[in-house]
């Protein structure tokens, strides 16, 4: 009986072990994340603002009686951009603020005497933005620059364009020609430093001129 009992004992642990096996089994099983699951997250990349385009992030603002328009080669703009304004014909030079309304929607009046307007000296046609200034009173033609990706400076009557990724500050001039108005922004001094954004208006009337022959250099 001694030799049965013990067969019996020694059978008794192996299956309490085989048990215990599966068990540990099992639970190892629930608690391992599946490979197909923990590799489903989409990998996002982070990408960093585009930075200040002289092509792209300057315009040609007309204010009018009802509406105003920026005319620019930027695509990007939405509703509430805001748009800072320059008049840089006489000193001292003036900064306004004005916000994007919508694209198209200003009808420009037949009396405005303009018959085209030029953006970076490229007679495609451009985007058109219709603009609100913050103070309707003040409004004006002039340079529009895109707020977010450059900053207008005034220092002695004089603006100036500020971006992070460029060395130098910009420089604003408008000047009148023959029966056109013509707007130049230059790394530098006006007239001396090097020429980045040229742009026109043909207009239907007699101007003074103003312009000087570097201003078409």
């Amino acid at each position: 009986m001694s030799v049965v009992f013990r067969l019996f004992s020694l059978a008794l642990v192996a299956l309490l072990l085989v048990g215990c096996g599966s068990s540990s089994t099992s639970n190892v099983s629930q608690t391992t994340p599946s490979p197909a699951l923990s590799n489903s997250r989409p990998n996002v990349v982070a990408t960093a603002p585009r930075p200040f385009d002289v092509k792209l992030d300057i315009g040609v603002v007309v204010a009018g009686l009802e509406c105003s328009e920026l005319l620019i080669r930027n695509i990007e703009l939405k509703p509430s951009d805001e748009i800072q304004v320059v008049w840089a014909d006489d000193r001292p030079h003036k900064k306004l603020l004005a916000k994007v309304l919508r694209a198209n929607g200003c009808p420009r009046s037949t009396g405005s005497g303009i018959e085209q307007i030029v953006v970076d000296d490229d007679e495609s046609a451009p985007s058109e933005y219709e603009i609100r200034f913050a103070d309707q009173d003040e409004a004006s033609s002039g340079f529009g620059v895109v707020s977010a990706k450059a900053t207008v400076e005034i220092v002695n009557g004089i603006a100036s364009l500020i971006a992070s990724n460029r060395p130098k500050p910009l420089f604003f001039r408008g000047c009148s020609g023959n029966e056109s108005y013509h707007m130049t922004l230059c790394e530098g001094k006006p007239l001396i430093g090097k020429r980045v954004w040229y742009s026109y208006m043909s207009l239907s009337y007699d101007t003074d001129p103003t312009c000087k022959s570097a201003d078409f250099q």
